[in-house]
Parts: C-alpha cells; structure tokens; sequence
C-alpha cells in the first residue's frame, strides 16, 4: 500500500517538534498517565530515542544537532528577510520602471528571475539560493548603480548580512542535503507513526488536568510556528492538526 505523508511539514520539523512535545511531556507524565496509563517515563524516553534515531536513518544526518541549529536559524531568519526581499524587489522595480532592459538584466543578476516567485510560498531552497545568488553579484559597481536610482542602502546591507550569516552558519550545505533528500516509502512510514504518536500526547494531554499554559505547548501548529518565527509569541490553537501552508 502506498505511504502518504499525514504531517504537513518537513521531516527535520518534524522531528524537531517531537523532541519539544517528547520533552515537555516526561516532566508532566504523572497528569498524562492518569489518562492513559501507557504514557510513562519509559514510554517518552523510547519515543525520544526513535525520533533521534530517526535523524540517522530517515534523514541521513550524522550530526543531528548541527542540522538541527542550521534549521533553525534558517526558520528564524526567513521573516524578515523575506520582508526585506520584497522590499528591494518592489523599490528596484519602482526606480528602474523607465528602463525595462535594465531592470530585467538586474533581476536575472541577483536572482530574483528565477527565485523570487516562490520564495513568496517559503520555497527553503529558493531562499538560500536567492540570497546566494544575490549576494555573489552584488558587486560593487552594481551597488552603486542602484542606491544612485534610489534603493536603500540600508536595505541592501540587512540582505547581504542574512547571506553572511547564513554562509558562516553552513546553513547553505547543511539545509541543502536535506532538502534534497528523498523520502523511502519505509521513511514515510516511520515518520508518519512518529506522527502519530505526538498527535495522540497532544490529544490527550490538553484534556489531561494541566494549567493551560502548558496545555498550550502540546500544539504541533503552534510548535511549527514558533519554530518558523522564533521570537514571536505562540498563539493557543484549537485541535492538533498541522497547517495547511
């Protein structure tokens, strides 16, 4: 029977969030056995070990704690980067707009040709790529020539810095062998009973006798938020299914 993916994230989000919900759960394991009495210690410590095996097996990471740092300073940049993105497209648009070849020469120069269009969907791969590219052919003459037209010169800095970061992070190497990887009908199947299993903790545990605060940590959509914008606040939600997006 063909394997279909429940969780609609990617496997190193995945996995990420597991770890956060596996966690959390042992230290509230006395409120959660009351209302089943298979979730004990043993229980979330071999749940802890499958999802760090997981790493290994499934997604071919050896060192899983680079991986996961790479990921999520790449979650936690994409916002305001991409923010920033928008920002010079439009202003490079408005202030070449009286020269359409050299608009499009421009965009096809720092990427925006080929990456821009889905980097608005949070195309992980488009993203790196775009700021890779961006970054290379940002010389200094063509800086030049575009704060003489008007972008901000501020603006340009905050992108090339996201690409610095990124660069010395080894975000760009790390994040694209993963995104690379193609999932075995046996991955999905691991994944999928992972899934599972943390949809059930979450289940169980905002019905279990928990103040709401923490009640609010067993959430996967709010979880993946948080692990996509850090530094924002995680919002409470009403059910445990993932996000469409």
């Amino acid at each position: 029977m063909q394997q279909t993916r429940k969780f609609k994230c990617k496997a190193i989000e995945l996995l990420i969030i597991g770890e956060t919900i596996a966690t959390v759960a042992a230290t509230h394991v006395e409120a959660l056995a009351k209302r089943r009495a298979a979730f004990t210690l043993a229980y979330f410590d071999e749940l802890k070990t499958n999802i760090d095996k997981a790493y290994t097996d499934v997604l071919g990471v050896d060192n899983a704690q680079q991986m996961k740092d790479a990921t999520q300073l790449l979650g936690s940049m994409m916002k305001p980067a991409k923010n920033d993105l928008v920002d010079f497209n439009k202003q490079l648009t408005f202030d070449f707009r009286k020269n359409a070849t050299r608009l499009k020469q421009l965009k096809d120069q720092l990427g925006f040709t080929t990456h821009y269009a889905k980097l608005k969907s949070g195309d992980q791969e488009n993203f790196i790529q775009l700021l890779a590219k961006f970054k290379t052919n940002m010389l200094a003459d063509t800086k030049t020539e575009i704060l003489t037209q008007g972008t901000d010169a501020n603006l340009i800095d905050r992108i090339l810095g996201y690409a610095n970061t990124l660069k010395n992070a080894n975000v760009t190497q790390e994040v694209g062998k993963l995104l690379r990887k193609e999932l075995t009908q046996q991955d999905i199947s691991t994944l999928n009973d992972l899934y599972d299993q943390l949809i059930l903790i979450n289940n169980i545990a905002r019905r279990s006798n928990l103040s709401d605060t923490v009640k609010k940590t067993f959430s996967f959509p709010a979880l993946l938020k948080n692990l996509n914008n850090h530094g924002t606040t995680t919002p409470p939600d009403t059910d445990n299914t993932p996000p469409t997006n």
